[in-house]
C-alpha cells in the first residue's frame, strides 16, 4: 500500500489525477491534511512502511523536525524501514532525530536527499 500525505488541495487534486492518467485505481491512499496528523493516524491505524519519503517546504525546517521526530518514535517504522528526507543543499538537516540516525546523503544539483534508518 502507498500512502500520499499532501495538505495543499490542489496538490492532492494533481496526485490524484496523476495516478487516474496512470490508471491506478487501488494499492493507494490520499491523506489531504497536515502530515504530522496524518501519520498520527496512521500510526494509531498500525500502518508499518517499508520506505517513507518526506518532502516538506525547503524553508519550513519546522516540518523537517516534527516529521523526522514522530517518525523516530512511531510504530511505523520497522527496524528496516528507510525514510529518506528530501531537503536543499543550503539548509541540511540533522544527522540524528530521536533514535534516526542518517546513513546517507545524496546531492543533486540544489537538492538532497537524506536517508535515516532507526539506530540499534
Amino acid at each position: 500500500m502507498v500512502y500520499f500525505i499532501e495538505s495543499a488541495a490542489r496538490a492532492a487534486k494533481a496526485i490524484r489525477a496523476n495516478l487516474r492518467s496512470l490508471s491506478i485505481s487501488e494499492g493507494f491512499e490520499v491523506h489531504e491534511r497536515e502530515a504530522v496528523l496524518a501519520l498520527r493516524a496512521l500510526d494509531a491505524s498500525a500502518v508499518a512502511c517499508d520506505f517513507c519519503f518526506i518532502d516538506p517546504p525547503y524553508s519550513d525546517s519546522t516540518a523537517y523536525e516534527q516529521s523526522l521526530g514522530f517518525l523516530s518514535q512511531s510504530r511505523l517504522l520497522t527496524p528496516k524501514s528507510v525514510v529518506i528526507a528530501e531537503h536543499d543543499k543550503h539548509s541540511d538537516l540533522s544527522d540524528r532525530y530521536g533514535a534516526l540516525q542518517r546513513f546517507r546523503r545524496l546531492q543533486q544539483g540544489d537538492a538532497v536527499l537524506s536517508f535515516y534508518k532507526r539506530s540499534s
